[in-house]
């Protein structure tokens, strides 16, 4: 059977050992909430950049938003234009066909009718033809056909200054 002393002296090995382990828990506790610090502030620097980047793109993206729109209000002015033209050319080209079709009768009576006097016009018109190639009228400047599309000016987005730059991870103490 041990002596008193030696259960003692257990005892006092084991809270002995009891410290030691404890202080090593201590010690391992404060480098992992070292860590837990340091991977937090990386986190939260590295999300910050992100979202300074992500509000660069949207600004960029609204920017080019808006182009597409002034492009599209060009493309719509120029289909209306196109089509008002179509419309118009085509009342003009049966016009043109009818009043072809009248002139050339008419020509034909007039020659038959009075032969002397249509050479007359011929040259008169030949003559006038010479001096519109020499100096030719002036022509009145068209109206304009469409609405002018607003042009997005161009806001440089300013990014912050903000870099990702991760700390280093703290030492096992």
């Amino acid at each position: 059977m041990p002596s008193l002393a030696d259960v003692a002296n257990d005892l006092k090995g084991l809270l002995g050992d009891i410290k030691n382990n404890t202080a090593a828990a201590n010690g391992l506790l404060t480098t992992l909430v070292s860590v837990d610090q340091t991977g937090f502030a990386n986190l939260s620097s590295g999300i910050a950049v992100m979202i300074d980047r992500q509000q660069e793109s949207n600004a960029l993206l609204d920017e080019m938003r808006q182009q597409n729109d002034t492009v599209i209000c060009w493309l719509t002015n120029m289909a209306n234009v196109l089509c008002e033209q179509l419309h118009l050319m085509e009342v003009q080209v049966t016009l043109q066909r009818s009043i072809d079709g009248h002139v050339r009768r008419l020509e034909e009576i007039e020659r038959l009718v009075h032969a002397r006097e249509f050479v007359d016009v011929l040259d008169h018109e030949a003559t006038q033809a010479r001096l519109d190639e020499c100096c030719p009228p002036p022509r009145p400047e068209p109206k304009p056909c469409f609405e002018v599309c607003p042009s997005p000016k161009y806001n440089r987005y300013h990014h912050s200054d903000a870099t990702f730059k991760p700390l280093p991870a703290p030492k096992k103490g």
